[in-house]
């Protein structure tokens, strides 16, 4: 975590390249857009960039912040949100809409039919 709250990519790629080293398979990596405490919102087309070198699935918790996006000034600061497999928004959050309304989005659906295969 840096300073700002915002995750270490630099960190993050030293631990995905260490796991393959020793072997293992990074498999999915979760990164913040708009923290309910401070609203910090993660490096996401950095950490994208990881994900895709590494083949790891790329998650957003937008539960609290992703609904900022859509304010004009807010914009550049999700820039690479469009990247992630997968989105969660939770507008009772920030929007005042009834509690438990929330969205899980996919970017492919097949992919998500593929993990729960087993």
């Amino acid at each position: 975590m840096n300073s700002y709250y915002q995750m270490d990519v630099e960190a993050l790629q030293n631990a995905m390249s260490k796991d393959n080293s020793d072997g293992l398979n990074p498999f999915l990596v979760i990164a913040t857009a708009g923290t309910t405490d401070v609203g910090a919102i993660d490096p996401l087309e950095q950490v994208a960039a990881l994900c895709h070198e590494y083949n790891t699935w790329f998650h957003v918790d937008a539960a609290y912040g992703g609904f900022f996006m859509l304010v004009d000034q807010m914009k550049e600061k999700f820039k690479g949100i469009e990247l992630s497999d997968s989105l969660v928004m939770d507008p009772h959050k920030g929007m005042f809409i009834p509690y438990g309304s929330g969205v899980v989005l996919i970017k492919n659906s097949e992919n998500l039919l593929k993990s729960y295969s087993h």
